[in-house]
């Protein structure tokens, strides 16, 4: 009994006397912009010009985020702007739900519908080979289309990926395929689209993104099982998923070191030996939706809730400028999500080998759980909590490693 008030009267304590300290932006900078409008996709294009497609239309700058205006000249009026990429030219193609596509050239300021022989127009996905100027086009159930350079209007692809949503393409122009992720696995083109082949062991899955990397490993990310990887041109696949168990994956990009990011339901991870382990990112940020690379290799990232980040640096010189070196600082983040039902994610750093413990407390300071109790090596780290058998309420995590001690409050809302 006495300890239990001790330990009280110290959460209490921490609780009235220290301000929450929430987790440090040290790897994004928000961009001036906030749209209050889910972010669906962000394209670069080759001039520098930033497009972000929303659940409102369209949003552009070109001035790397300090100015942004909204480009929705000879779009439909109401715009739900499901995905957006550009080619080699400069020019931006949007796949708009129920209105199908449009597109826009550099040098234009008014979008063009091109939707001759698009026969369905629920667009899930739209995806452009960077060498043979195919655009690829996706939809909800309603089958797939290619609009080639020479072409006058859409032709439907092979009736075999009529078996499902669409949920991305993926050119692999090392190994001369096409792969389309469904909502029933893989699929492979060996044509540039004009026939396509169910692969590998993915077929319960609901396939959301896919990436290549420079050896030709294939990278999928699902809505349901986190990430796999073929080496194999997808013939096989094995799961890579030790930092998300079962979390959303919205997308996967691969740097040119081969550095795979991917945004998941539990935040922004990153990879640097090919998916074998993930590190999240230090600044925890809420919701996010789509990352995408510009040219010099600088990381954006778009959120649920209509707002863009940029990497302080290039992804390219991170891996050496300190941002993903040794952590230098004892660190214990706010929880995410928070407030929570009924799982949430606690992140942490190391900057010495230490013995960890991460246990949960109740405001009565009963301890209700231990989330790690073991040694740990220099690192970052991440620990999820499940409280489906717990009350709603306010609790209180602490974190000790040798003799660095702190605690935190969340809130679980059922």
């Amino acid at each position: 009994m006495r300890n239990t008030l001790c330990v009280t009267k110290i959460i209490m304590s921490v609780f009235l006397n220290c301000s929450i300290i929430f987790a440090q932006q040290t790897f994004w900078n928000q961009l001036n912009i906030s749209l209050n409008e889910y972010i669906y996709g962000m394209t670069v294009t080759p001039q520098g010009k930033i497009f972000v497609g929303t659940s409102n239309g369209v949003y552009c700058t070109n001035d790397t985020g300090k100015t942004w205006i909204a480009r929705k000249s000879g779009l439909p009026t109401t715009s739900w702007v499901v995905s957006i990429t550009s080619d080699a030219e400069g020019t931006v193609y949007a796949g708009i739900n129920s209105w199908g596509i449009y597109k826009l050239s550099n040098v234009d300021t008014t979008w063009v519908e091109m939707n001759s022989g698009l026969t369905k127009k629920n667009i899930s996905y739209v995806a452009v080979h960077p060498i043979k100027h195919i655009v690829y086009a996706g939809t909800y159930n309603s089958g797939s289309f290619l609009w080639k350079e020479t072409d006058t209007a859409w032709s439907p692809m092979d009736t075999s990926l009529n078996d499902g949503h669409i949920g991305c393409f993926l050119v692999d122009t090392l190994n001369k395929n096409v792969f389309a992720g469904t909502w029933s696995g893989v699929f492979r083109s060996t044509d540039d689209g004009g026939s396509w082949a169910r692969v590998g062991n993915t077929t319960a899955f609901v396939i959301t993104t896919m990436a290549v990397n420079s050896k030709g490993y294939i990278f999928a990310g699902s809505s349901n099982y986190g990430i796999f990887r073929s080496t194999n041109n997808g013939i096989n696949w094995e799961p890579k998923n030790t930092m998300m168990f079962d979390s959303l994956v919205s997308n996967l990009l691969v740097n040119p070191k081969d550095i795979i990011y991917t945004s998941t339901s539990m935040g922004v991870f990153y990879s640097t030996n090919d998916g074998d382990s993930w590190t999240q990112i230090s600044g925890i940020l809420s919701r996010v939706s789509f990352l995408t690379f510009d040219s010099e290799n600088y990381l954006y990232a778009g959120t649920q809730s209509g707002r863009v980040y940029r990497s302080k640096i290039s992804t390219t010189t991170g891996v050496n400028s300190g941002i993903f070196q040794t952590p230098s600082d004892f660190e214990l983040y706010q929880n995410y999500p928070n407030p929570f039902n009924p799982t949430t994610v606690i992140s942490y750093q190391l900057p010495v080998n230490s013995f960890v413990t991460l246990k949960v407390y109740d405001m009565l300071g009963r301890e209700v759980v231990t989330l790690v109790n073991e040694k740990k090596g220099v690192g970052n780290y991440f620990a999820q909590w499940n409280a489906s058998a717990f009350p709603s309420g306010v609790y209180f995590y602490r974190l000790e490693a040798n003799e660095k001690r702190e605690m935190k409050k969340m809130v679980l809302v059922k």
